[in-house]
């Protein structure tokens, strides 16, 4: 396969367009967008400060749309070798338009089952990446893809390898959750910290019988959509005070520094992510 090519601008609408042109360029393999504050700037976090995010918001007030925005902006910013995705859509309607893309660890998954395998082979990964950082005496994620570009630099034969961020998106965890899922998820959120392994857990339910407490307080960060009840939103931001939150892709993000943003959708058109998904496919073909 030649060289890689990532997505031009000029494929995608205005919207996007404008996150893309305010990207930092010199962290663009490191950040995510969040959304647009009151001043009509866009938030950036790195994903490594973010770690795992809980998304909660009933249908319609936004949350696939900001799921979306991460993940083409990922698409947009990331080659395969730098990130590698694993969608979980249990509707089998939301994250369509991205089968068969390189960045996919394994097809998009659409049922408990194979959704309770692959986050099993995900703990694997994590406690396999730690095993590697142990050998290299090194700590982080960051700190190992620092090592190998230095030892690269230096000898370019060496057999250290570059790791890949992996992000995992669920679009709603309600519909996959089960005893032997709730029990996985957990445990790949008790230990893939600094492991370059990002959690992005969508949620329609904000019960403590599908998102327990315990689960909750593993998720770092945490974004709020509406809901009709405010002690949804209180359970899903973990705070006992929260202001309402009014009409469609409005939200509340609280980041794992206890800082808490009122933001706006970065509103992703259709167009866009078929664009983005067809370029990658048929542009990168073998």
């Amino acid at each position: 396969m030649s060289e890689y090519r990532l997505p031009p601008k000029g494929l995608v609408s205005t919207n996007f367009k404008r996150l893309l042109e305010e990207y930092p360029s010199k962290t663009r393999r490191e950040v995510i967008p969040l959304g647009i504050n009151s001043e009509n700037k866009i938030i950036f976090k790195k994903m490594s400060d973010l770690e795992d995010i809980l998304v909660g918001g009933t249908t319609s007030t936004g949350k696939t749309n900001f799921l979306n925005t991460i993940i083409c902006s990922i698409l947009m910013k990331h080659t395969p070798d730098e990130t590698k995705l694993v969608l979980i859509d249990n509707k089998g309607t939301e994250f369509n338009s991205y089968a068969d893309l390189p960045h996919l660890i394994t097809p998009i998954v659409k049922d408990k089952d194979t959704a309770y395998k692959i986050l099993n082979s995900l703990i694997a990964g994590a406690i396999n990446r730690k095993q590697i950082f142990a050998t290299n005496l090194v700590n982080t994620f960051d700190e190992y893809n620092n090592l190998v570009r230095q030892a690269k630099r230096k000898y370019p034969d060496t057999r250290l390898g570059h790791l890949p961020n992996i992000v995992v998106v669920i679009d709603d965890y309600a519909l996959i959750e089960n005893e032997g899922t709730r029990k996985l998820l957990e445990s790949l959120l008790k230990i893939n910290n600094y492991t370059g392994i990002h959690v992005i857990c969508g949620t329609s339910l904000p019960t403590e019988d599908i998102i327990s407490p315990e689960m909750r307080e593993y998720f770092y960060s945490r974004v709020c959509f509406n809901f009709v009840e405010d002690k949804n939103i209180k359970f899903i931001l973990g705070c006992r005070n929260t202001k309402t939150i009014e009409g469609e892709n409005n939200y509340i993000v609280k980041t794992n520094d206890n800082k808490f943003y009122e933001l706006s959708n970065i509103l992703l058109d259709d167009f866009d992510i078929v664009s983005i998904a067809d370029y990658i496919k048929y542009t990168n073909k073998k």
